[in-house]
């Protein structure tokens, strides 16, 4: 009997739950078995190989001399938290989410609203008060070292019933640092488990214990030798010396991702790897908190000296590394967003792209596509675009143009111009009058669509889907100093 009733009782909370969900347009499944916008997946290679050898295979995107350049200034903001000219950020920079921020509009991890006593201490940690206290101090990340806009790791969603809103899109999350980004120290929390760090890409709250202090010998010892730059995900790094009381032994000292910049470690004094491995330098934490250079083996297969060959085919060999991976926004669960994943595109050809959509929008060549129909726009593009070094950029997003590919239409073919992104979503729209409602058709991962995916569907938000908002182009790469 009583089984009976616990049994009763679920079902009676399980349809109190089902009454109360959000009434709206079905965002998920949009009527699809796959659950995603199927069409543009299906007709364009999910492969970016095949558009690289439409755009030239290996044509040079950039004259050697020219990438040498921009190798050189990507290392100078790589490195410029250790420059001693890193100065504390303006205060209001710092704290800015203490003040754009509210418990009363916020829901925390279990959906319900922050409450103010729980904000009030995270507040309170920010210690804002002996703001400007301490010395800057560099250091390194030991770890992939989450970027928050404030000292906590708790979620700040708005309204999880509103489109585009809840659930991924926690606005704590600043973004993410992978192993080896050097950073500047700028303050400390109260309970003295979190710094604010700055780097030239981005800035945020993180736990200290992903980072270590660095002093001039560790400094010298990191930047006296060559650039290796990761090119896969998930990398295993292996340490193989001991070193006092840092982490060591079989177990990786940590995991790289696309984009993890590393020294190459002298192979002087050591045996060649028996296995297809290259040795890096990684950076380990002592117990007191200081960095420590140890040596690592880094997979053959994912690992080059940076800068790679600036070509539509290597470029396509790096992106296929992230291809279909799952949405992260600003690197939430270790996964990368829009912006994100262009950043870490270019990384391994010492291209500096800036962590921000709309600023990787404003690189280069930038063409205002404002005001154009969309088949002017589509037009532009293919005609100023440059495959594999351009930029597609809307409100809030951004992609890489990769030529064109033929797209059936009826008996006939036509080409049209294709992105690489990194999307959560199409704006969709169900209902009518009153019972109206916006939605989200969640594609999630990195594709290649047409600049147009979804319009096969009558619930997109507007006739052209994405191009409608698609608004310029930007043709890399960004001008030097002086030119």
């Amino acid at each position: 009997m009583n089984r009976i009733v616990r049994i009763l009782g679920c079902l009676i909370v399980l349809f109190s739950l089902t009454a109360c969900a959000t009434r709206g347009v079905d965002a998920t499944r949009f009527g699809l078995e796959d659950a995603v916008i199927a069409a543009d997946l299906e007709t364009f290679p999910q492969d970016l190989t095949v558009y690289a050898g439409r755009a030239g295979k290996d044509t040079a995107l950039m004259a050697p001399e020219r990438q040498g350049g921009e190798d050189t200034r990507f290392d100078e903001n790589f490195f410029a938290a250790w420059d001693r000219t890193v100065l504390h950020l303006p205060r209001d920079d710092v704290f800015e989410a203490v003040r754009k921020m509210s418990p009363a509009r916020g829901f925390a991890e279990n959906l319900r609203p922050w409450g103010k006593e729980r904000w009030q201490e995270v507040v309170a940690n920010c210690f804002m008060e002996g703001y400007g206290g301490i010395s800057v101090r560099p250091a390194i990340t030991v770890g992939t070292a989450n970027l928050r806009r404030m000292p906590t790791d708790a979620p700040y969603f708005l309204n999880p019933g509103k489109a585009g809103e809840g659930f991924p899109f926690d606005y704590l999350q600043n973004s993410v640092l992978w192993v080896g980004t050097p950073v500047a120290v700028i303050h400390i929390s109260r309970d003295r488990m979190w710094a604010y760090v700055q780097t030239r890409l981005i800035s945020g709250w993180t736990r200290v214990a992903n980072l270590a202090v660095v002093d001039k010998d560790f400094i010298d010892t990191w930047r006296s030798r060559p650039l290796a730059v990761l090119i896969q995900d998930n990398v295993a790094l292996i340490v193989t010396d001991q070193k006092t009381d840092a982490v060591t032994g079989g177990e990786p000292a940590a995991l790289g991702y696309v984009g993890t910049v590393l020294p190459l470690a002298p192979i002087k004094n050591r045996r060649e790897p028996k296995s297809p491995h290259v040795f890096v330098h990684v950076p380990l934490r002592s117990s007191d908190g200081r960095a420590i250079v140890a040596t690592a083996l880094a997979p053959m297969s994912a690992t080059r000296k940076k800068p790679m060959y600036l070509t539509p085919l290597n470029v396509a060999l790096v992106g296929n590394a992230m291809m279909g991976q799952p949405y992260g926004w600003s690197g939430f669960f270790g996964q990368r967003d829009c912006s994100a994943t262009m950043h870490d595109l270019f990384v391994p050809f010492g291209v500096w792209l800036p962590r921000n959509s709309r600023l990787q929008g404003e690189l280069g060549t930038h063409l205002d596509l404002g005001g154009l129909t969309p088949d002017q726009k589509e037009e532009k593009i293919i005609r100023e675009g440059i495959p594999f070094f351009s930029l597609v950029s809307m409100p809030g997003h951004v992609g890489l143009y990769l030529g064109t590919y033929p797209k059936p239409e009826g008996r006939e073919t036509r080409d049209v111009p294709v992105m690489f992104h990194n999307i959560w979503g199409l704006r969709v729209v169900g209902g009518s009058g009153e019972n109206k409602r916006e939605g989200r058709a969640i594609i999630g991962k990195a594709v290649v669509t047409s600049l147009r995916p979804g319009v096969e569907h009558e619930g997109l938000s507007s006739p052209a889907g994405i191009l409608d908002r698609i608004s310029g182009l930007a043709v890399l790469p960004d001008p030097l100093p002086g030119e």
